[in-house]
């Protein structure tokens, strides 16, 4: 999945939680028993404030899950991408130090911590050092939710806020790998 598909899979989950509090506010309790959803055993003693409460804890789990796919996502298109530069990069390398260094930095690219990865590319490559800040802010609070949420969290982001800015750095690298081809 990439983060293009990660954010769609959020923004379309929340419409529908969002939907199901509505109908569940609005309209469940509502319904005539003779419809055949009121016979359904999934829905025969289900109330609408039920409902409305199971889909609201949803929607406010999925923020926070939202950011954990998302960064994921992103994560696995900056390492991809990142190797395969390295990769582009080492077909006139013959030298077996330089080759062996090359593939050391492939294992870092793969392996290390992404913070390391993003710290040492960044300082290289992108001039904005603002943006690569944010991208390991929203790695803080990516890490804060895996690990069980535990402590105050490190900043809260939103899942828009964290799709923009992920994409902005994959969109920087791109262009920056565009660039070096040319040259």
């Amino acid at each position: 999945m990439t983060l293009v598909e990660a954010y769609h899979w959020y923004q379309s989950t929340r419409k529908t939680f969002q939907r199901v509090q509505r109908l569940a506010r609005r309209y469940w309790d509502q319904l005539p028993v003779d419809l055949p959803v009121c016979r359904d055993p999934q829905f025969v003693d289900l109330q609408g404030i039920t409902m409305e409460e199971d889909a609201k804890y949803g929607a406010d789990q999925l923020e926070d899950w939202g950011i954990f796919l998302l960064f994921a996502c992103f994560e696995r298109e900056f390492r991809e991408h990142v190797a395969l530069q390295v990769i582009q990069d080492t077909d006139s390398i013959k030298h077996p130090v330089n080759l062996k260094a090359v593939n050391e930095s492939l294992r870092q690219v793969e392996k290390e911590s992404l913070d390391r990865v993003l710290t040492s590319y960044a300082v290289s490559s992108i001039n904005d050092s603002n943006l690569v800040l944010r991208v390991q802010q929203i790695r803080e609070f990516r890490n804060w939710v895996a690990h069980g949420r535990k402590g105050s969290s490190p900043c809260f982001v939103e899942p828009i806020t964290a799709f923009e800015v992920l994409k902005e750095l994959l969109d920087v690298i791109r262009i920056e790998s565009k660039r070096l081809q040319v040259v």
